[in-house]
């Protein structure tokens, strides 16, 4: 059972009434954040953090499995627009660590590729994300892990549909009830 060791400390009411879900993932966060902002393959990666770091993996794992991945794979993953995934490819690509190929069956596709660089620096990151998920999970059993990423999977889920929800019964701010 959670217990919040002092006054002010995110996660739960002193009246132990409501778990507070979300001070304690932003402070997890930042503990990982301020974790590997000192290590040494960050230094390497600079820009390589956030929503890079995702498409690099994305592309290295899709590599591996044999699967092109296009502009809109991306968007589906990380659950961007159109426009924003776009800004964020050309930011990797200007960086070298991706590029832009042409598909043979038809010139007007676009595939996304690592680079040599890309692949490179992608496996010095994953190696260290091992580590780090390694150092998270201790003490873990099996069945805690699944039952938190079960967790983790269905808070994502909540976001993806809160934003629908809202523009369903707000209005101008106000619920429909109120209007």
């Amino acid at each position: 059972m959670y217990r919040q060791e002092k006054p002010g400390c995110p996660g739960k009411a002193w009246d132990n009434s409501k778990v507070r879900i979300v001070p304690m993932i932003l402070r997890s966060a930042a503990m990982i954040r301020n974790r590997t902002s000192g290590q040494s393959y960050i230094r390497t990666l600079h820009d390589i953090c956030g929503r890079n770091a995702w498409v690099l993996f994305f592309l290295e794992s899709q590599e591996k499995n044999g699967h092109m991945v296009f502009q809109k794979d991306i968007e589906s993953c990380l659950s961007m627009t159109r426009s924003g995934v776009s800004k964020l490819i050309k930011g990797i690509e200007a960086d070298g660590l991706i590029k832009r190929q042409a598909v043979p069956e038809d010139a007007r596709l676009k595939r996304i590729v690592l680079t040599q660089r890309g692949r490179e620096l992608t496996r010095l990151a994953q190696e260290e994300k091992e580590r780090l998920d390694e150092d998270l999970c201790a003490g873990f059993s099996q069945e805690e892990l699944e039952g938190f990423a079960s967790y983790l999977e269905r808070f994502m889920e909540n976001m993806k549909a809160a934003p629908a929800a809202e523009r369903e019964g707000r209005q101008d701010g106000h619920d429909k009830e109120t209007v």
